[in-house]
This record gives C-alpha cells, sequence and structure tokens, in this order.
C-alpha cells in the first residue's frame, strides 16, 4: 500500500518488482494488476567459503539487489 503511495507521489508510471510465486503478498499485487512475466533465468547462487553456515539456507536471504540482468 505505502509502495504504491510513494510511486504515484513520485510521478511514476508503473512499478516494477519480483518474486517468488510463494511470496505471500504475490496476491495482493496480482489483485492490484500486476501481471506475471516468465522469465528463463534461474538462480544460482555460491559461495567460495566452506564454514557449514554458509550451506544453511536460513542464513541466506535473496533481495532484488541481487538479480542479474541478461
Amino acid at each position: 500500500e505505502h509502495a504504491f503511495a510513494h510511486a504515484r507521489a513520485a510521478g511514476c508510471a508503473w512499478i516494477d518488482f519480483f518474486s517468488t510465486p510463494s511470496w505471500r503478498h504475490w496476491r495482493l499485487f496480482f489483485r492490484a494488476g500486476f501481471l506475471p512475466y516468465r522469465s528463463r533465468n534461474q538462480m544460482e547462487a555460491t559461495c567460495r567459503r566452506f564454514e557449514p553456515e554458509v550451506h544453511d539456507l536460513r542464513n541466506w536471504q535473496i533481495v532484488p539487489g541481487d538479480r542479474d540482468y541478461h
């Protein structure tokens, strides 16, 4: 809700975002008029460190800046 208000106030014509289909807010965005865009991009997360905590998915967070554009 706040994202939409801020975008309108800034004069934005649209908002882009990406998420997995299981994201809990996806239905809200869909009802607001957002449409799914299928991509052939896939995530590949790697790390050169070998500590056990690095390989625990609970210690990872994916944010929009982590996406590579082709």
